[in-house]
C-alpha cells in the first residue's frame, strides 16, 4: 500500500508539474513616427508620448508608458514629429499540456511587460518567473526592482529586490522569490 501511495504522489507532482505554465518573455522594437497623444493626435487631454506605425497596412499607435525615460525625450515630439524606434518586452506562455489539444511548444503572446517604477527603470528579459497560485508574473527589469503584473491589468506594486543595481534572474520556489543580482561596478578584493 506504501509503494501505491508514494507511486500516486510523484505522479500527482508529475502532473502538477505538467499543468504549470512557463513563460518567456521576448524583446518587441517598434518603429514609426513619434507623436504626442494630445498636441498632436488630439486624442488624450494630458501628454504622452505615442509611436504610430504601419502594420499589414493598417496604422496602430502605442501608448508608452508615462515613465522617467518617456518624460524625458516627451520634449522631442511634443511639437513635432520624429522617426522614433522603441524596444520594450512582450511576455508570452509556452504550452506543454498533455490535457489540451495544443502542440507542445505553442508559444501564445499574454502581454506586453509593464514599464518598471516610475523614474527608475524597464523591464528585461533577463529573468522572468510565473507564480501559478496567484496566477502572477514576476520579472526583471534594468534596476533594482522586479515588477510584477498578472496575465491582464495593471501592474501590482514592484518589489525590491535587494540588488545594488540590475536585478537578474527571477524564480519562485514555494512562497520565496529569488533574485540573481547582476555585476556591480565595485570590484571585489
Amino acid at each position: 500500500m506504501k509503494k501505491v501511495l508514494v507511486l500516486l504522489s510523484c505522479i500527482t507532482g508529475v502532473l502538477t508539474l505538467a499543468l504549470a505554465t512557463p513563460a518567456f518573455a521576448a524583446e518587441t522594437t517598434i518603429t514609426g513616427e513619434g507623436k504626442c497623444a494630445k498636441c498632436s493626435l488630439k486624442e488624450t487631454d494630458s501628454c504622452q508620448n505615442v509611436i504610430q506605425a504601419q502594420e499589414d497596412g493598417k496604422t496602430v499607435n502605442y501608448y508608452l508608458a508615462k515613465n522617467k525615460v518617456s518624460k524625458d525625450f516627451h520634449d522631442n515630439i511634443c511639437k513635432e514629429t520624429k522617426k522614433v524606434t522603441a524596444t520594450g518586452t512582450d511576455v508570452y506562455s509556452i504550452d506543454f499540456s498533455p490535457f489540451n489539444t495544443v502542440a507542445d511548444g505553442t508559444a501564445t503572446k499574454i502581454r506586453s511587460a509593464p514599464a518598471g517604477p516610475t523614474g527608475s527603470t524597464t523591464s528585461t528579459c533577463a529573468g522572468i518567473a510565473w507564480d501559478p497560485p496567484t496566477k502572477t508574473i514576476y520579472q526583471s527589469t534594468t534596476g533594482p526592482a522586479v515588477i510584477r503584473y498578472p496575465e491582464s491589468g495593471i501592474a501590482l506594486a514592484p518589489i525590491a529586490s535587494g540588488c545594488p543595481g540590475a536585478a537578474g534572474g527571477v524564480g519562485i520556489a514555494g512562497t520565496s522569490l529569488f533574485v540573481g543580482c547582476g555585476p556591480t561596478t565595485t570590484p571585489i578584493p
